[in-house]
């Protein structure tokens, strides 16, 4: 969302990002972020199911702050999530999963509904917001293609992650998620569903466990060393790492990374 935010504003206005480093399901804001919020002229995130402290915060606010959530035209998946505290009798949670900005089609309807919100703030630029959002649409109209090009004649679907984070992706190219925990990077996984892994892993010849970037690796490597395979990289883009932030890498760098190491799997 601040990638998004910043493509779409450019120079016509002072974006920042309130989360991080940190895992954005679990973030809490400080007294210092509701103060910067209270003198803020809008604040812009994906959806509570994602932010779960924001309807909290917003009644807070004293100040006509403008709220954006970018995803109120998407309709947002259920999904069962292994590994998350309530489950059902065969140990799966049914939660909603928020991670729709890793599905590059539904990220254009993100862009737009910024861009509408900045032309309703600052109307006399419409037309630079406007020019704005519809270059990084074509981007990631460009970023869509590469995906469907690179699996459209994939014969093996399955990729395993450490973290469920990737279900509108794998929806979006008819791709296959198993996870060792939910939808939360947060949940441990219990030694039946790390079992059931390392067994579907060697049925099914996989030759990767994914792991998140902003999230202890430790589970993933545990069963990557128990099936004997390769541990490998992919950004939910929740939060940005310091290093990521300060070396500007961008959420389109970020989805091509991933497309590559999807490959390893995917083929």
């Amino acid at each position: 969302v601040y990638v998004f935010t910043q493509e779409v504003a450019g120079d016509l206005a002072n974006v920042d990002m309130m989360v991080k480093g940190a895992d954005a399901h679990g973030f809490e804001p400080s007294a210092r972020d509701l103060a910067t919020l209270e003198e803020s002229d809008a604040f812009i995130y994906a959806n509570p199911e994602m932010e779960t402290w924001v309807p909290t915060l917003v009644e807070s606010l004293s100040s006509s702050t403008l709220i954006i959530e970018t995803d109120k035209n998407i309709e947002l998946i259920h999904t069962e999530g292994a590994g998350d505290e309530e489950s059902d009798n065969e140990g799966h949670h049914h939660l909603i999963d928020p991670h729709t900005w890793l599905d590059p089609v539904l990220a254009k309807k993100q862009v737009t509904e910024i861009k509408k919100a900045l032309v309703e703030l600052d109307p006399e630029n419409e037309t630079t917001y406007t020019e704005n959002a519809e270059s990084f649409i074509v981007e990631l109209k460009e970023l869509n293609q590469d995906y469907e090009r690179a699996f459209e004649s994939a014969d093996h679907r399955l990729f395993i992650t450490q973290h469920a984070a990737f279900g509108y992706l794998a929806h979006r190219y008819n791709l296959i998620q198993e996870s060792l925990t939910g939808l939360s990077s947060e949940t441990e996984a219990s030694p039946q569903r790390m079992a059931e892994m390392t067994d579907l892993i060697r049925e099914e010849e996989v030759p990767v466990v994914y792991y998140n970037s902003n999230s202890n690796s430790d589970l993933a490597q545990t069963v990557a060393e128990e099936a004997s395979i390769e541990t490998e990289l992919l950004h939910s883009l929740e939060s940005v790492e310091n290093e990521e932030f300060h070396s500007g890498q961008g959420y389109l760098n970020l989805m091509r990374e991933n497309l590559e190491n999807l490959k390893k799997t995917i083929r």
